[in-house]
């Protein structure tokens, strides 16, 4: 193996170790998970990582002219091929280094011992639990609603995303107790799973492996006994699911929220971000809303700012503190420029949600003063 060099396009490379540098963290407990794990056989070749809860594997489009395994720092092997031309790179394997040449550059990295590496079994899953959804939809169920999960270790449950596929309907939720977001998409799935949460640390990966070819790209969700695999025709990655029961979020939803108030969600957005201007914590907002008229007020240790925006309301007097981080959250979000807020006749949740966008729901609990 010393003398075979092997050459290697520098985007054919590049590309794939750079996706997994989020998995491959550091763990003093274990060094290995710092580093990235290449496979060519005449099985295939491929790349992986793992940080023992999350695990992707992606398909390399490389040849060698021999079997060649090795294990090598990730985040250090990458800013080396960066630095490198768009051309071929060679590569020589010499005991426990390797050997990086491109023209008048040459790096030598130490290599740790593949057999180091923690076994990357493949879970076994159930065929009766997979669901093939577009690229887009998967995509759009973590947009609409991970910013609601919760990002505290007193409730896990809420630490993730929950994900249910029922009559070819894909519905993702998110909660932190407080705030809630609600999404339901048409699907073709013929396959009803009841329901998987999805950790909020591994969505990120998901979107930067899984998701991030076309949007019509097709991707393959099965469920383990304790896992949920993602696969795409160039890449698998595993997580753990959050284990426990997810809150029953359609009885959460409020019913009888009879006081409604149309608004233009772009100049509530801009009147929410002007007043968040002076607030350097998380200073509630106050809205009050009084016929065709919405004041947005904040007071802070820097000072006070208002807006007063132009909506549709011909109700009682609204006067309601929100927390403004979850207030822009959602507005960020909603897709239509006319927004819905219900409000209830006492104490309780608000819905916020787009006038055309009936499927995707927000609710907002407001601070009690």
């Amino acid at each position: 193996m010393a003398n075979t060099i092997h050459s290697f396009e520098k985007n054919k490379i590049l590309k794939p170790i750079s996706q997994l540098i989020g998995i491959a963290g550091s763990k003093a407990s274990m060094p290995s998970l710092s580093n990235v794990l290449l496979e060519f056989s005449p099985e295939g070749n491929r790349a992986t990582a793992t940080d023992l809860e999350t695990c992707a594997i992606i398909n390399l489009e490389l040849a060698t002219p021999e079997p060649l395994k090795f294990l090598v720092h990730a985040r250090k092997f990458t800013d080396m091929i960066k630095e490198l031309n768009n051309e071929n790179i060679e590569f020589t394997i010499d005991g426990p280094v390797l050997d990086i040449r491109q023209k008048q550059t040459r790096y030598t990295i130490a290599l740790q011992d593949t057999d180091d590496y923690p076994d990357i079994p493949y879970p076994v899953t159930d065929k009766a639990k997979e669901v093939r959804v577009k690229t887009d939809v998967l995509k759009a169920a973590f947009d609409r609603t991970e910013f609601a999960a919760a990002r505290d270790e007193t409730r896990l449950i809420l630490n993730g995303i929950f994900l249910s596929f029922t009559n070819k309907q894909l519905v993702s939720v998110a909660t932190d107790g407080f705030r809630m977001a609600c999404y339901g998409q048409a699907t073709q799935a013929e396959v009803d799973l009841p329901g998987v949460v999805v950790p909020r640390s591994a969505v990120g990966e998901i979107r930067n492996i899984i998701l991030a070819g076309a949007a019509e790209d097709i991707v393959t969700i099965t469920v383990a006994e304790k896992s949920v695999v993602f696969i795409t025709s160039t890449a698998t990655l595993t997580c753990r699911q959050i284990e426990g029961t997810f809150p029953d979020y359609k009885g959460v939803l409020p019913t009888g929220n009879d006081r409604i108030i149309t608004a233009n969600r772009d100049l509530l957005l801009k009147a929410v971000r002007k007043v968040a201007s002076i607030s350097d914590k998380n200073d509630p907002v106050k809205i009050l809303v009084t016929g065709g008229t919405m004041e947005v007020l904040l007071e802070s240790e820097i000072g006070r700012a208002k807006e007063n925006v132009s909506v549709t309301y011909d109700g009682p007097e609204l006067n309601v503190n929100m927390n403004i981080k979850y207030l822009l959250d959602v507005l960020q979000k909603i897709p239509d420029d006319a927004l819905i807020i219900e409000a209830p006749t006492d104490y309780g949740a608000y819905v916020l949600k787009g006038l055309n966008a009936t499927d995707y729901i927000n609710i907002i609990m407001p601070i009690k003063t």
